[in-house]
């Protein structure tokens, strides 16, 4: 969109609180809900979540790219991962995929038959209003039986998953196709993969959304929790944590979403807020990160003060796998080799590339909606994750074991990265032309400029702009810089050095120094007794005295010597020619220094 000259509006997140009194938790739905290997997560959501901050999210949004699954920063790649799945939902990855038949004919006979009730509106999808379920499943009577009970749990966990997980564009109804997945109790549904399809399908449409109600749904608090744990933009304050009610049930453990368990209100004008996000995106470095929130590869999750519920770290040796994430109709590719920063692992410059597919991205359930036998449609990639599943816990499978992290490595692969991705969405604040050549442009003209008339007007003055057009300018001179130093030959480093003060002048002056005066600096005095010692060597023209204040014998020679002194002189010019020569060579090699320490 940025290439095409558009800004995309804040979407709105199709996220829903679950907790409170509109559908309280039941202590009897504990047994049932067990069985599905969900009670980590509900238990989680059922008691708080955080509030969320819908501008942040837009502004990650714009640097989704659905070709590689990751967001695309100027920090490097990012994403959330499997790791993230686990470690802050405590979602199960093996097991069988959520992916069934889709046929809804008598959906309102099969959904009695689930909870004892179905809307009756007549013309309506397969699905129920939020609001209908929580007037009819809001609290289970008391002494009620147990097939009663049973229905209830039912009612509740369709409204949990649909509403956090899974929630979709219309932010109101909860589909009929979740509320099948709970008829038999079944534990062996691959959740955590579900979850991170239907997420990165979302994503794939929400950064494509020009429309002014565009929106977003998938796990909000999963992407917001990745984002506070790891990035300092639109990260809210945090508040003292609310108590933890575990039950004495190493289930009911919190997991790393406890530590953004409280956080302040968003407040702030949206459109102002997102313009500063995306602004902050644009000068995220890799040393403004916490890349590995939940401690290193050797340690994970040892630094979180409290205790962790133990199906965060279970699953460990999947975080890793390359594999398709399946979700009824959503096939999407998982790529940890793009972001192995993330994990502390070596990051290669040139990531395997994984083809995630056009056609599977055009797979949803508007264009499809004749299709309703998913599991057949996607047999393939069914049967390919599974397979994965089974290499990897194969206890004859020789895992390659997995290189550190190695910063010189990263260094090439952000460098590559810059050369075949957008990075950035501002444009520079000023284009070269305002300070290449010596050219310079006087209070009058610099008022001209369109960053400066835009920032005097109001319209979204934003510093990292500026620090963009540095960042680029100085680039550029490192680069002339490393080609006058490959050419060594006198003129083209005095060149190079007349451009760079001008150019370096005219910087400062749009940067607002009024002192762009040049002084010329003087050869350096002698600070020590050695250093004098040795210029008084090479002039050779001071006599030596005695140790009785006399001159030495053989004055004769000294005359003869000061005689030789035009000689003498007369090399000492071509010594300064040559010291000149040095120390414009040296001063290029500090310029040199100078500007790759500042690019960094």
């Amino acid at each position: 969109m940025a290439e095409k000259g558009e800004v995309l509006k804040w979407l709105h997140l199709r996220c829903h609180e679950v907790h409170g009194k509109k559908m309280p938790y039941d202590e009897r739905y504990t047994q049932y809900i067990k069985k599905t290997g969900l009670l980590p997560f509900v238990h989680l959501v059922s008691r708080s979540t955080p509030h969320m901050n819908p501008c942040a999210i837009t502004a990650l949004v714009d640097r989704w790219r659905p070709e590689t699954h990751s967001f695309h920063l100027p920090c490097g790649e990012m994403t959330v991962t499997l790791q993230d799945v686990s470690m802050i939902l405590a979602l199960p990855i093996k097991g069988e995929p959520v992916c069934r038949n889709k046929a809804s004919d008598g959906w309102r006979e099969a959904m009695r038959d689930l909870i004892g009730n179905a809307p009756t509106t007549e013309k309506m999808s397969a699905s129920a209003p939020y609001s209908w379920i929580q007037k009819n499943f809001k609290k289970c009577p008391e002494g009620a039986e147990d097939e009663v009970v049973e229905m209830y749990a039912r009612a509740y966990l369709w409204y949990v998953v649909s509403r956090v997980l899974f929630s979709d564009g219309t932010g109101s109804n909860a589909s009929f196709m979740w509320l099948q997945l709970f008829a038999g109790w079944e534990h062996n549904l691959s959740w955590g993969i579900a979850a991170l399809a239907y997420l990165y399908r979302q994503l794939d449409d929400a950064c494509c959304k020009t429309g002014k109600g565009a929106s977003i749904g998938g796990c909000m608090l999963l992407l917001s929790i990745w984002s506070w744990l790891r990035l300092p933009v639109g990260r809210p304050i945090e508040m003292r944590r609310n108590d933890w009610n575990d039950h004495r049930d190493p289930l009911r453990f919190p997991t790393a979403a406890y530590i953004w368990d409280n956080t302040e209100p968003f407040h702030g004008e949206s459109k102002e807020c997102y313009m500063r996000y995306i602004g902050q995106l644009d000068a995220l470095t890799p040393e403004k990160v916490t890349w590995e929130p939940y401690g290193d590869p050797g340690s994970i999750a040892r630094h979180i003060l409290f205790r962790l519920n133990p199906k965060c770290l279970e699953e460990a040796h999947l975080w890793w796998m390359t594999c398709p994430l399946i979700c009824f109709y959503a096939v999407e590719y998982h790529l940890p080799d793009r972001v192995m920063r993330q994990f502390g692992l070596f990051q290669e410059t040139l990531p395997p590339w994984k083809d995630t597919r056009i056609e599977l991205h055009e797979l949803n359930k508007i264009r499809q909606k004749k299709e309703k036998n998913w599991p057949i449609r996607h047999r393939h990639y069914i049967s390919k994750f599974k397979a994965i599943i089974r290499r990897i816990e194969d206890p004859k499978t020789v895992l390659v074991p997995l290189q550190p992290f190695d910063s010189e490595a990263f260094s090439r692969y952000l460098c590559w990265l810059r050369t075949v991705s957008r990075l950035y969405i501002k444009p520079p604040a000023f284009a070269p032309v305002d300070v290449e050549d010596g050219i310079y442009l006087d209070d009058e003209d610099m008022a001209k400029l369109d960053y400066n008339r835009r920032t005097r007007e109001g319209r979204n003055p934003d510093p990292t702009r500026e620090l963009r057009f540095v960042r680029e300018e100085v680039s550029r001179v490192l680069s002339d810089a490393e080609l006058a130093l490959q050419s060594g030959t006198e003129s083209t480093l005095r060149v190079f050095a007349e451009r760079t003060k001008n150019w370096a002048r005219g910087l400062c002056a749009l940067l607002g120094c009024r002192t762009i005066e040049v002084t010329s600096p003087t050869r350096p005095t002698p600070t020590s007794s050695y250093e004098h010692n040795e210029d008084e060597d090479e002039g050779g023209g001071e006599d030596e005295v005695d140790g009785d204040g006399e001159d030495d014998e053989g004055g004769d020679e000294d005359e003869d010597e000061d005689e030789g002194g035009d000689e003498d002189e007369d090399e000492g010019e071509g010594d300064g020619e040559d010291d000149e020569g040095e120390d414009e060579g040296e001063e290029e090699v500090l310029t040199l220094l100078f500007a790759r320490g500042l690019c960094g």
